[in-house]
C-alpha cells in the first residue's frame, strides 16, 4: 500500500541521515551515503543505491522542506575569505596587453581535428601565430555550453547538485565577473550571440555578469537562416564589436559547429564540397560535416581581422578562441578513433588561443583549464580584481592547476580520482583543495555572495 511504501520510505531516510557512513570530517564527505542522499549529486548512483521511488520522494521533500543553510553559507565564506590574502604577484606576462581591447571568441562545439592550413587558415593562424596552449581543458558540465559561460565569466565551478547554474542560479550577480572587472577599467563590455538571447535564460545571466549590453539573434536581425552562419552573424555584429574610438571587451557566442553533422546543417552543407575535396575518402562522412561547420568559425575570423585592420585597432586588439565543449554530439566512436582518446575525460583537452599582432607566438604546455582564463586575463590586461574569488588561477603565476568534472572527478595531470575514493590523507597533495573548490562554488552561487551591491 501506499502508506507501507511511504514509511518505508521516511525509515530509510531516518537510517540514512542517523546511521549511515556519515562524514566526520569536509575530506570524507563525497564518501559518504549521507551525503549522495542529501546532495543527489549523481542521479544515477542515487538510483543503482536507493531506487528510482525514493529519488521521486527526495525530489518532492526537498521542494517542500525550508532550508535553513544561507547563514551557515555565508558563515563559512566570510571565515574563509577573511583568512586569505589575495596572493597574487606580477610575473613576466603582467600587463602584457594593458590597454589593449579584447575579442573573446567561444567557438560552438570547437576542436582542433578542425584546424588546418588549407581549409582553415584563420584558425591556423590564432593557434601557429599566437599564444598555443597546448594542454588545455574544458570540462562539461550538466549544462554544457551555458555552464562554459558560466566558468569563463565567473571563474567558478556551476552548479551540480541544484539544477542548471543558468535557471536556477539566473539571477546571481557576480563583482568578480569578466565583464565587471573589464567595465571598472574603464572598457565598454558586449556580449554577442546568434541564437536568441533568451535561449538558457541568457538575458537574465548576461545581466548578472555585468555585461553594458547583450546583442543576440533579434538585436542583430538574423531570421533563422542567417543565424546559422557565423560568417552573417559576424557582418550584422561587427559595429558593435569592433570599435574605433573607445575600449571595448567583446564575448563572442558562435553556432555554426553546433549539430547535426549532416547536409542538415546549412554551414555544413555550404563548406562540405570543400572539405570532401581535400580528404576524399580518407575522412568519415560525419567528421567531414563537423569540419564544415567549423569553416564558418574560420570565415568569421578572417572578417574579424579585415574588419579590424579596416578600423585601424588591429594592432590595439587581442583577440582570445577557445570551446564551450567538445563536440559530443558527434559519433562518439569516430571522434575516440580519430583522436585516438582512450578515457572520456580525455575529451575535454581542448583548444585556447590567444593572439596579439604585437606578441609572437609561443607554446604554454603547463596544464590549464576554463577556470584559469578569467585570471589569466586579469593579468595579461593589468585589470584590477581580487584573484581570491577565482576557483582558477592566473596561468603564469608558476602554480599548478587541476581539472575539476561533474562527477566529482579531478584530474591533476598527472592522475585522476574521485572524491568518492577512499584516499588517504595526504596521499593525494590536491585532494584537500578540490574538496574545497567544489564547495566554494556552491556556497557562492546559493547565497549570491558575490553579488552587486
Amino acid at each position: 500500500s501506499l502508506t507501507s511504501k511511504l514509511t518505508s520510505v521516511f525509515l530509510l531516510l531516518a537510517l540514512i541521515n542517523l546511521n549511515a557512513d556519515y562524514p566526520v570530517k569536509l575530506a570524507r564527505l563525497h564518501t559518504s551515503d549521507h551525503y549522495l542522499y542529501t546532495s543527489v549529486f549523481s542521479r544515477k548512483a542515487f538510483v543503482e543505491n536507493y531506487g528510482s521511488f525514493n529519488l521521486i520522494i527526495r525530489d518532492l521533500s526537498k521542494t517542500l522542506a525550508p532550508d535553513f543553510s544561507y547563514k551557515d553559507n555565508v558563515d563559512f565564506l566570510d571565515n574563509h575569505f577573511e583568512s586569505l590574502e589575495d596572493t597574487h604577484e606580477e610575473n613576466a606576462m603582467s600587463g602584457l596587453f594593458k590597454d589593449k581591447n579584447l575579442v573573446y571568441i567561444v567557438g560552438e562545439s570547437f576542436d582542433e581535428l578542425a584546424v588546418s592550413e588549407t581549409l582553415t587558415p584563420n584558425l591556423y593562424k590564432l593557434k601557429h601565430e599566437g599564444m598555443d596552449f597546448e594542454n588545455h581543458y574544458v570540462p562539461v558540465f550538466p549544462r554544457t555550453t551555458c555552464d562554459g559561460e558560466i566558468m569563463m565569466n565567473t571563474g567558478l565551478i556551476p552548479s551540480i547538485e541544484d539544477g542548471p547554474t543558468c535557471y536556477t542560479y539566473n539571477t546571481n550577480s557576480y563583482e568578480s565577473s569578466l565583464a565587471n572587472r573589464f567595465s571598472a577599467a574603464g572598457y565598454l563590455t558586449q556580449a554577442f550571440h546568434n541564437n536568441y538571447k533568451e535561449f538558457y535564460t541568457r538575458d537574465l545571466v548576461y545581466d548578472g555578469f555585468g555585461y553594458d549590453a547583450f546583442h543576440g539573434q533579434h538585436e542583430l536581425d538574423l531570421n533563422e537562416a542567417d543565424k546559422r552562419y557565423d560568417s552573417v552573424f559576424f557582418e550584422n555584429a561587427k559595429d558593435h564589436i569592433i570599435k574605433e574610438d573607445e575600449r571595448f571587451m567583446s564575448f563572442i557566442l558562435t553556432l555554426s559547429g553546433h549539430s547535426p553533422y549532416s547536409d542538415i546543417n546549412l554551414a555544413g552543407r555550404k563548406h562540405y564540397p570543400e572539405v570532401d575535396a581535400y580528404y576524399g575518402d580518407d575522412l568519415d562522412r560525419e567528421l567531414k560535416y563537423y569540419i564544415a561547420t567549423q569553416m564558418e568559425l574560420d570565415r568569421m575570423v578572417g572578417l574579424l581581422f579585415e574588419d579590424l585592420e579596416a578600423k585601424n585597432v588591429l594592432d590595439e586588439t587581442v583577440v582570445v578562441l577557445t570551446t564551450d565543449h567538445y563536440p559530443y554530439t558527434l559519433d562518439q566512436t569516430l571522434y575516440e578513433d580519430h583522436k585516438d582518446i582512450d578515457e572520456e575525460y580525455q575529451k575535454s583537452k581542448a583548444p585556447l588561443y590567444i593572439y596579439s599582432e604585437t606578441h609572437t607566438g609561443m607554446k604554454v604546455e603547463n596544464l590549464t583549464t576554463s577556470l584559469d582564463l578569467l585570471p589569466t586575463l586579469l593579468n595579461l590586461f593589468d585589470v584590477e580584481s581580487d584573484y581570491r574569488y577565482y576557483i582558477g588561477r592566473d596561468m603564469f603565476d608558476g602554480g599548478t592547476s587541476q581539472v575539476y568534472y561533474k562527477d566529482y572527478s579531478v584530474y591533476t595531470g598527472d592522475t585522476r580520482y574521485f572524491l568518492s575514493d577512499s584516499v588517504e590523507d595526504g596521499l593525494i597533495p590536491s585532494y584537500e583543495k578540490a574538496l574545497l573548490d567544489y564547495e566554494l562554488s556552491k556556497r557562492i552561487l546559493r547565497t549570491d555572495y558575490l553579488k552587486i551591491d
